[in-house]
């Protein structure tokens, strides 16, 4: 896993790019110094077409990671040995929960750099998802949400996927989503 700090400073600079890609003006300005012409609702499909393969990619391809544990005899006194092998647990979140006693301390991934792989698709997530166009989430809200959870029952050791989750809840929260189901929903009854 990435060095504490190091993964911001990475994203920072990919936000940069994610934030060039879904921002139709410089990507009008430039087509028009190609004397390429391009209506604003074309702009506007361009960026749903984008923001649906990254979705659709990150389903897949947290669906396919090795996010399995097992039950090892290795012993408790060794401390690197532990740090090492944690279920996707940060410094914070293994202070907060104190010391570790029964069988969750034994517990060992099964696939070490899909854990990896997880952990940082997990920081990404929660940086792109509220940064990144959330008015565009709405119509992958069920999807995505259904996902996590069925990956989460599948893996409940695993907190990424908690994270995530609120994460989506926090931008489903930010857009309205909720209170816009609730009106659509009266409006039916009435």
């Amino acid at each position: 896993m990435t060095e504490p700090g190091k993964w911001d400073r990475q994203a920072t600079i990919y936000l940069f790019l994610w934030n060039g890609l879904f921002k139709p003006t410089a990507l009008s300005k430039e087509l028009k110094k190609a004397y390429v012409e391009i209506s604003n609702n074309d702009l506007e499909r361009y960026s749903q077409v984008i923001y649906g393969s990254i979705m659709e990619s990150f389903k897949r391809l947290v669906s396919l990671l090795n996010l399995s544990v097992s039950d090892s005899e290795m012993d408790l006194d060794d401390v690197s040995a532990l740090e090492t092998t944690v279920v996707d647990m940060d410094q914070a979140t293994r202070a907060a929960m104190g010391p570790i006693s029964g069988d969750i301390a034994k517990m060992q991934a099964n696939c070490v750099k899909d854990f990896d792989i997880f952990h940082n698709l997990s920081e990404f997530w929660q940086l792109f998802l509220p940064e990144i166009r959330p008015d565009l989430f709405a119509r992958w809200t069920f999807v995505i949400g259904n996902t996590l959870i069925e990956l989460s029952a599948k893996n409940p050791l695993v907190s990424g996927f908690y994270k995530m989750f609120a994460t989506c809840l926090q931008v489903c929260q930010s857009t309205r989503f909720f209170q816009a189901q609730e009106s659509m929903a009266n409006i039916k009854v009435t």
